[in-house]
């Protein structure tokens, strides 16, 4: 069955369901971006600091490959540096700061995946959505990078990944049928498709995902 992630957004961020019989789960949309710079190192810290359950973050992949938490796949607007992600390698990026909710330049910097990771530790949950590069082109190989380190972490039972795009969600599938995923549909997307809302638990269960993610 799929089971819906619902979102509500409050003073952190997105707020999940919890299981059938559990109380809500409040969870800290790009680290708890209302509060602190977001996607930052600063921002996760507080955020578990303050006894959140989830935390929910975006997933690049830089010039060299390494993963890297940041929501657009340029950098324009949420750092003081220019381009694409894709075009940037990870110790360029160590270089820009990241810019507060007022566009003002702070002190923090983009972390990597594997920073965050270290920031949830249990029982806090995470919830990476992976992202694609600008104009909408699949990063190769990261779904496995990001299983891999998921893995790593020791984190697998305490993840739900997710994506917008059909094909992510698929491949992550394929790598491991028992970690749970979340499709992630957009009221556009629904509109476009002149069908009912309905069509969304399709799109998830033909995709094979756990959750629905709207």
């Amino acid at each position: 069955m799929v089971r819906a992630l619902a979102a509500m957004l409050g003073v952190l961020g997105l707020v999940a369901t919890a299981p059938a019989g559990s109380s809500w789960l409040v969870a800290a949309h790009r680290g708890g971006a209302a509060l602190w710079p977001e996607n930052s190192p600063m921002a996760f810290r507080s955020a578990v600091a303050l006894g959140v359950d989830v935390l929910e973050f975006d997933v690049h992949l830089t010039a060299d490959g390494e993963l890297v938490v940041i929501h657009d796949a340029t950098l324009e607007r949420t750092t003081a540096g220019h381009g694409a992600v894709a075009d940037t390698t990870l110790a360029q990026l160590r270089t820009l700061r990241l810019r507060g909710r007022d566009g003002g330049v702070t002190h923090e910097s983009v972390p990597t995946l594997a920073e965050v990771l270290d920031t949830a530790g249990p029982p806090v949950q995470v919830l990476p959505e992976i992202k694609t590069a600008r104009g909408g082109r699949r990063y190769p190989g990261v779904e496995e990078k990001v299983l891999a380190l998921v893995r790593a972490r020791g984190l697998i039972d305490r993840v739900v990944i997710m994506a917008f795009e059909t094909p992510t969600v698929e491949r992550i599938r394929a790598l491991d049928a028992g970690v749970r995923t979340a499709l992630l549909v957009s009221r556009t997307r629904v509109e476009r498709s002149g069908g009912p809302a309905r069509e969304a638990v399709r799109w998830t269960t033909e995709a094979k995902a756990t959750e629905l993610g709207t």
